[in-house]
């Protein structure tokens, strides 16, 4: 199976059989001890901002819904420190770490696996599920300071390409 394109690599990845689909009708749950307003705001921030697609019909709800079909799990897992964060996709996806920035980092990696994974309905002309090949992910950073500098004092840039420069830089994991 082919691994997924992901930037920057992973520290690692180890590829399962089989793929997992994705779609509108599943949720979005996380764990208690998990902040509900930062996972609406990782979600808009990444997700729903840069895919432009149904995946906004998911409903993000509190683990202990009865009934519930996960999609998307975020789990809360003091093990990991800092930025790291742990991928796995099964049954469902499921995301583990201890702070916004893990989890942030494992929706990134999620978003660019999702990116190449979308399948259209021809008469929709919009994404309606995404395959995903089954896997799973441990990452954390090699450096503390991952970042671009900018020069605007000599070069004018327009707030609006600032505005796009920042959402590539979370998209490649750039901290700084």
């Amino acid at each position: 199976e082919e691994l997924p394109p992901l930037i920057p690599a992973p520290t690692s990845l180890n590829m399962g059989s089989g793929f997992y689909i994705l779609h509108t009708g599943k949720n979005i749950v996380f764990q208690e001890g998990v902040d509900s307003s930062m996972v609406v705001n990782l979600l808009k921030s990444s997700l729903w901002k840069d895919l432009k697609s149904p995946l906004k019909a998911l409903k993000v709800m509190s683990h202990n819904v009865p009934g519930v079909t996960p999609g998307i799990v975020l789990i809360k897992n003091s093990q990991f420190k800092g930025e790291a964060y742990q991928l796995d996709i099964t049954n469902h996806v499921q995301i583990e770490a201890s702070t916004y920035a893990g989890w942030l980092y494992g929706l990134k990696s999620l978003q660019q696996m999702l990116i190449r994974g979308k399948k259209v309905d021809s008469k929709q002309e919009l994404p309606i599920q995404f395959r995903l090949p089954k896997l799973t992910i441990q990452d954390s950073p090699q450096h503390s300071w991952r970042g671009v500098m900018i020069d605007v004092s000599r070069h004018f840039f327009s707030i609006d390409i600032l505005h796009k420069l920042v959402d590539r830089m979370s998209y490649y994991k750039l901290n700084k």
